[in-house]
């Protein structure tokens, strides 16, 4: 597929119809971030929930289907906002993550909050992430990268993870092992 050259960013809506109700407060951060006229923080992303901005994100509807679809094909990677709400996967977070692993093989940077550094990643985060991610982990059907939610751990993981650059080692499971701090 030509013009695979953005990231899809992810996070669970929560069901909320109020976005104060969900992880937004973490997108709006990285919009400002991609904003940013300065390219050493501007990470160049598809904004994926401008789709959604009349629909609560627990109503899956076709067209809504077909627009994730169509802005998913765009992407190398996808970055996935890690917080406690995640593990509850809305409806379409579940349908944004099994459509770009199962059908366009992509590749998933996983990017917490609430972890500083991560040198591997073990049970409890991967108990933090949608079921829908547990299942293809276990099974090694996902390339998974894990990082703290920081703007160096993101751009350097899209610099180096992404749908034409990911090597199969590690059973897909990667992480910076020699990062002591992102700060």
């Amino acid at each position: 597929m030509k013009n695979r050259d953005a990231v899809y960013l992810a996070f669970n809506g929560c069901g909320a119809a109020v976005p104060t109700k969900s992880d937004v407060d973490h997108y709006n951060l990285l919009k400002g971030w991609d904003a940013n006229p300065n390219p050493n923080i501007n990470i160049n992303f598809i904004d994926s929930h401008d789709k959604v901005c009349r629909a609560r994100d627990d109503i899956l509807t076709e067209e809504l289907k077909l627009l994730i679809k169509e802005k998913l094909k765009k992407a190398k990677i996808i970055l996935l906002v890690v917080t406690k709400n995640t593990v509850n996967q809305s409806e379409i977070l579940k349908y944004e993550l099994s459509e770009a692993i199962d059908k366009l093989k992509l590749p998933l940077i996983v990017a917490y909050t609430d972890i500083q550094t991560i040198k591997s990643a073990n049970e409890k985060m991967r108990k933090d992430l949608p079921l829908v991610i547990q299942e293809r982990i276990k099974k090694s059907e996902v390339k998974i990268m894990f990082i703290p939610f920081k703007l160096d751990a993101i751009r350097c993981a899209m610099k180096i993870f992404s749908i034409d650059k990911v090597k199969d080692i590690n059973n897909g499971v990667y992480v910076y092992k020699n990062i002591e701090t992102w700060d």
